[in-house]
């Protein structure tokens, strides 16, 4: 049936039936538009939450953009500055990680993104010392980190505050015993103050959990030439060599276990812990032999923050106001033209 045969239809009814009808169609109308949902737009939360799925993908471009929009519609929020931090500090962008997380700690100072993405920026930067103390201040709001601790014992490290820098890296896998990089990063602190037994140890939890690390097998060849076990170290060497052939560090510790010389001219002295505001003291340079490139470190989280950004809002699209006015008037219009009729 047509439109125009509707209309016909319902002229032929009697006035009140027509009436009853139109009033039904009106109020219909007006319900519809305050129950019908619109057509959702993103929110704060939305461009927020895809920035965080970006991050977990790597996509750290497309993530900031995210928060770029979330931002503009609202700037009063700290874990979406916080995001923001984190994806920058994965592009290397320090400065601008360090501007986007301080600007997150000054709207919530307890905010985790925000102050883990501050110390990383900060460790990064090579600005130690404030560097451990932003990561006090984030263990303050979230304690179990692992990563976090490890990253604080690469700023002791870098110090030379040994016992601090181990202490911070066994939190680490004490919280993650499977952490490649923290019993790396431990063994390394442990090789440089020569007590290699306990090197020793911190590699072969690192090759219990992998085996197929060529770095991992040229720091364990070191602590052997420390202990000045020349078999085992060439071992190690010789592992690190068939995992990765073009490894100039491990030839070349390969190369100096053959002759079967030690490689250090004299154990380092350990170096004490000092307080954060210390000088720094100069780490030792007695030592000859060829050090591997450190594992990287970088941070990911995975969680969301602690705070809740914007509850997400459930926008009602109420029929568009002009298509509303226009039923209204076309309801009108049917009484008039029946009323007519009706006089005709």
């Amino acid at each position: 049936m047509t439109k125009k045969a509707y209309i016909h239809l319902l002229l032929r009814l009697n006035p009140c039936m027509q009436n009853r009808i139109i009033t039904c169609f009106l109020l219909t109308g007006i319900l519809l538009s305050f129950v019908i949902p619109a057509v959702h737009a993103e929110d704060t939360s939305e461009w927020y939450l895809k920035g965080k799925y970006e991050t977990t993908l790597g996509n750290y471009e497309a993530a900031i953009g995210y928060y770029d929009k979330a931002i503009a519609l609202d700037k009063n929020n700290a874990a979406i500055y916080g995001g923001k931090a984190v994806a920058l500090n994965h592009l290397m962008k320090y400065n601008e990680s360090m501007t986007a997380a301080d600007q997150g700690i000054a709207l919530n100072k307890k905010d985790p993104d925000s102050l883990e993405a501050r110390a990383y920026a900060l460790l990064s930067l090579g600005r130690y010392e404030e560097a451990v103390s932003a990561y006090d201040t984030f263990f303050t709001v979230k304690e179990n980190v692992p990563e976090a601790y490890c990253n604080q014992g690469k700023a002791y490290r870098s110090l030379n505050q040994t016992e601090m820098a181990i202490t911070a890296f066994d939190r680490c896998v004490w919280l993650a015993p499977i952490n490649v990089n923290g019993w790396n990063q431990k063994g390394l602190v442990l090789i440089s103050a020569g007590r290699y037994e306990e090197a020793l140890d911190a590699f072969n939890h690192c090759t219990q959990i992998t085996t197929n690390n060529a770095e991992i097998w040229n720091n364990k060849g070191l602590a052997y030439a420390g202990l000045e076990d020349y078999t085992k170290a060439l071992e190690c060497f010789k592992k690190a060599v068939s995992l990765d052939p073009t490894y100039a560090d491990a030839k070349e510790n390969l190369e100096k276990a053959y002759d079967r010389k030690p490689f250090f001219d004299k154990i380092p002295t350990p170096i004490t812990t000092s307080p954060i505001s210390s000088p720094v003291v100069q780490a030792p340079t007695t030592m000859p032999f060829t050090t591997t490139a450190e594992l990287q470190v970088t941070t990911v989280v995975t969680e969301l923050p602690v705070q809740t950004v914007v509850e997400t809002k459930t926008t009602y699209a109420p029929i568009s106001s002009v298509v509303l006015i226009g039923g209204v008037l076309a309801g009108f219009a049917i009484i008039i033209v029946q009323s007519k009729l009706e006089k005709q």
